[in-house]
């Protein structure tokens, strides 16, 4: 959420081209497919799917809805803009908005609440024969409405799942359409990776076969789990390069603490000393949450923790 705060604060100033904007897209895209993954394995889990599931869903379809909202404001501003100067009463109101977008420490549903006031009281003195400034106005205003709606469903979604889906939901933007995820299927992707992993696995299984390689099995199922996770994406090599890396620095620090530490190890003391530096240093974050989504990075995505 932090992402689509960040671009409408931008486009509300007027201050926003289209090749940012196009990263943006591309940025919420990747997020909203990450949210539709994680989506998907909770179907495997009734509880968490219960308590999460329609949050999630909730929430990406806020994400990607934002997104188009943001355009909309953006195309306004810019013709506003190009029409002559701002009204101060609308740069106040625009001034207003944007605060609340970067504010951290304020209740959301309450200064959202007054903002939508303040819109409606601008709305009202719009008349049946305003010129096309008028116009533009109107529908700008229509915009930031749902701007500030979107933006107040997002925060409460994510105390809802910051909370593991304790607390209800009471979301303000209701659409009349039916939401449902439309997904591309593309079958030659499909069978193409179905192939490529059939492949390697008994490329594997030969080795481990012909080779007499006693821990042959195990490199042969690692391999298929790892094909199997990655296959969906367009580009699963570098993934499946990564899982591999970590996985060797992990058996490499494994080693070290099997064969090098413990077997100094003859006291609950030493054992304590033996086992600390993992512990210490590679101890779950904010106690053991599990996160739904990536925590802030250089592309702005808002991390939700949902507690074990």
């Amino acid at each position: 959420m932090l992402l689509i705060e960040r671009w409408a604060d931008r486009a509300l100033d007027g201050n926003i081209d289209a090749t940012e904007l196009h990263e943006t897209c591309r940025h919420v895209a990747a997020a909203a497919n990450e949210l539709e993954s994680w989506n998907s394995f909770m179907a495997w889990d009734p509880t968490q799917l219960a308590s999460v599931g329609h949050a999630l869903r909730e929430f990406r379809w806020r994400l990607l809805y934002g997104l188009l909202v943001i355009m909309s404001i953006r195309d306004r501003m810019h013709a506003l803009r190009l029409a002559g100067p701002l009204a101060s009463e609308l740069e106040d109101l625009l001034g207003a908005v944007r605060t609340w977008l970067r504010a951290e420490d304020i209740d959301p549903a309450a200064s959202g609440v007054a903002l939508r006031h303040r819109i409606d009281t601008m709305e009202a003195t719009l008349h049946a024969d305003a010129g096309w400034t008028e116009i533009l106005t109107a529908s700008l205003l229509l915009r930031v409405r749902d701007l500030t709606q979107l933006r107040q469903d997002g925060r409460q979604i994510e105390r809802h799942l910051r909370g593991a889906g304790g607390s209800q939901l009471k979301l303000m933007y209701v659409s009349d359409a039916q939401m449902s995820s439309v997904r591309l299927i593309d079958w030659r992707m499909a069978a193409w990776s179905a192939l490529a992993a059939g492949f390697a696995i008994l490329v594997c299984c030969a080795l481990w076969i012909l080779g007499g390689w006693t821990d042959g099995a195990f490199a042969a199922l690692e391999l298929a789990i790892t094909c199997s996770l990655f296959a969906g994406h367009d580009d699963p090599a570098p993934m499946i390069f990564a899982v591999a890396k970590w996985m060797l620095v992990g058996l490499v620090m494994d080693a070290l603490l099997l064969f090098g530490n413990l077997p100094m190890v003859h006291t609950f003391p030493t054992l304590v000393l033996a086992l600390a530096p993992p512990f210490l240093f590679m101890r779950p974050v904010d106690g053991g949450a599990v996160y739904l989504v990536c925590g802030h990075d250089d592309h702005g995505y808002r991390r939700a923790a949902a507690e074990p």
